[in-house]
């Protein structure tokens, strides 16, 4: 026997679900067996008790009248979940209580017959309005037919005596329903807990997963970025060396082999920092300017092609900005030497009041940027990109056939925490 809270809207009343069928099969029956027994005593007493005597055909219609009435208190664990099902339900077990206090004109079994009804009236309506008209209409059907007995049979105390157990049963059953809410919230909740355990569980095995991915990037940036483009280069520097010892050019042979050789140290320095994964320590302020004439020396000492450094000094920014921006010039350049077909490369480097530029063009034969994004093995771009984004900038690629190419870096002066330990 359920009750919903007495705050529902009127508009749900014919809607809102009580408790599920397991459940309200478990809370009603205790309630339909002690009704039994009342009505069972009710009928021990009408039939043998010192109310008027029956005869056998009174008897055998008592007798179905009430299993009728029994049966159909036992009806409640079958009828619909509806307001207008119980409202029908009370209607028909009033009538049928009104019908056996007639029958046995014992005023004082009419107490067990309408309190059980007053009971169902507070358990299974769903707003106090209702409740309160079925409970009103039920006392009244109950003065009623105590008003059309004899007034020999009724008790002097009997309205004295009427009222504390109606007023018993309804707080019983008020506290009783709340008892059985309180409960049904409290699974509710701990269903509602299951589910968002079971969903923080997901998302946990989700985060692990983007981690492990980001972390593979990472790896892919940094091997690309430092054993690759380390690798590449001392290639190249190795055939430039191998081009000037067959020209007879020793000493050019000799000064890229001692760059070769610095190189070296400085990619096996990059690949034991990769490999400490120091990104967590924040080193001071890096000066670009400096960095991008380190870079463009190395290129054009490698590979003997010009590039024209315009740039302005003293910038500094974070030390893992500038890596990600240094790492951008490096690709940038190992990508001139490999495919550009170059003759002259042009660095530049513009401090803006919001960002900094750094710009890295050549006059060779150009490119499709989209085609070799998409291309299988070709990550130098791929990384480029991803280490913009990690510095909270953006990378602008213009090429085409025979115009060269220009790469654009362009990075905000103030750079979210996250990215910079990106």
């Amino acid at each position: 026997m359920i009750k919903n809270t007495s705050d529902q809207k009127p508009s749900d009343l014919f809607s809102a679900p009580a408790a599920s069928h397991a459940s309200r099969l478990r809370d009603t029956r205790p309630f339909l067996v002690v009704v039994t027994f009342v009505l069972v005593g009710i009928y021990i007493v009408a039939i043998s008790g010192s109310g008027p005597r029956l005869v056998p055909l009174q008897v055998s219609i008592l007798t179905g009248l009430m299993v009728v009435h029994v049966a159909l208190y036992w009806c409640l664990l079958i009828l619909p979940e509806k307001i207008s099902a119980y409202v029908v339900f009370l209607v028909v077990q009033s009538s049928l209580a009104f019908a056996l206090t007639l029958f046995t004109r014992q005023a004082t079994l009419s107490m067990g017959l309408y309190s059980p009804l007053v009971g169902l009236a507070v358990g299974v309506l769903r707003n106090r309005r209702w409740t309160a008209l079925a409970i009103l209409a039920i006392l009244c059907t109950a003065g009623l037919s105590i008003y059309l007995l004899p007034e020999s049979n009724i008790p002097t105390d009997y309205f004295w005596v009427m009222i504390p157990i109606t007023l018993f049963v309804i707080i019983y059953v008020e506290l009783y329903s709340r008892q059985i809410e309180a409960r049904e919230e409290s699974q509710k909740l701990l269903r509602e807990l299951e589910t968002a355990h079971a969903k923080l569980s997901e998302y946990a095995a989700q985060v692990e997963d983007l981690t492990l991915a980001n972390e593979r990037q990472r790896l892919a940036r940094e091997l690309h970025d430092t054993l690759a483009q380390g690798l590449v280069g001392l290639i190249l520097q190795l055939e430039a060396t191998a081009t000037h010892l067959q020209n007879g050019h020793l000493e050019r042979a000799e000064e890229i082999i001692r760059h070769a050789m610095s190189r070296a140290r400085v990619t096996l320095a990059d690949a034991r920092r990769a490999i400490g994964d120091l990104r967590e320590i924040q080193g001071s302020a890096d000066d670009v300017g400096e960095m991008i004439r380190t870079e463009a020396r190395r290129f054009s000492t490698a590979t003997g092609i010009p590039c024209e450094i315009n740039a302005v000094s003293g910038v500094k920014i974070p030390e893992r900005v500038a890596e990600h921006c240094q790492r951008v010039v490096a690709e940038a350049l190992i990508n001139v030497t490999r495919y550009a077909q170059a003759q002259h490369t042009w660095i530049s480097l513009s401090d803006g009041p919001d960002c900094l530029k750094i710009s890295i063009r050549d006059d060779g034969i150009g490119f499709d940027p989209e085609k070799q994004t998409q291309s299988s093995g070709h990550y130098g771009l791929l990384g480029m990109r991803e280490r913009a984004r990690l510095a909270g900038g953006r990378l602008e690629i213009k090429s085409d056939q025979g115009i060269g190419t220009t790469i654009t870096l362009t990075v905000p002066h103030i750079v979210q925490p996250e990215m910079e330990h990106q």
